[in-house]
């Protein structure tokens, strides 16, 4: 999990140079075995499976190799959906004319653009995440870390959200007209 904020990066068909009063949040969950290794050890567990069946099949027990033949189709589908849902999480992207939330759940990925100025993060209860509200747009995030890590995320992204807002509140005021703020925008598939 890497809740550091982060200046944006920079964007190659644009070639503008990062925006320094951007900040950005990665909360994904926290993966301790690299692809290769994890794909090592369900091979090692496939592996030991057939040597199991091939076994009793030579010693005329052919139903255990088809036994162990379906446990290892059962293991490389829940590895596949394990590897589906690796990079679960979050992006948030906190600047003084957005708030964008990039959500990726296995193959699927949506973007959710809020103005910071009309958005909040609402708290729920321990083991709940928080919420973006926007209106009637509501994003539930950090969902992937743990109570600790969503604590310390709430605390610094209120902090960065109130600072971002107090120099939105100065820049309006010296503009003589009422500024020109979207509306929320609905997510994207």
């Amino acid at each position: 999990m890497n809740t550091e904020p982060e200046p944006a990066d920079l964007t190659a068909d644009t070639g503008e140079a990062p925006d320094r009063t951007q900040q950005r949040w990665t909360l994904t969950r926290n993966c301790a075995m690299s692809p290769q290794l994890f794909a090592l050890h369900v091979a090692a567990m496939c592996a030991v499976l057939g040597a199991i069946g091939l076994g009793f099949c030579i010693a005329g027990y052919p139903a255990i190799l088809v036994c162990c033949l379906l446990q290892v189709l059962a293991l490389v589908a829940a590895a596949l959906v394990h590897a589906l849902h690796a990079i679960d999480g979050e992006q948030i992207v906190l600047g003084p004319q957005a708030l964008e939330v990039h959500i990726t759940h296995g193959l699927r990925s949506r973007t959710v653009r809020m103005h910071p100025a009309w958005s909040r993060l609402e708290r729920m209860d321990a083991g709940r995440p928080p919420a973006l509200c926007c209106g009637s747009t509501r994003v539930p995030v950090a969902v992937h870390l743990c109570d600790a890590h969503r604590r310390r995320f709430v605390t610094e992204f209120e902090r960065d959200l109130g600072r971002l807002r107090a120099g939105v509140a100065v820049s309006r005021r010296s503009a003589s007209s009422a500024p020109d703020i979207p509306p929320p925008t609905r997510p994207t598939t």
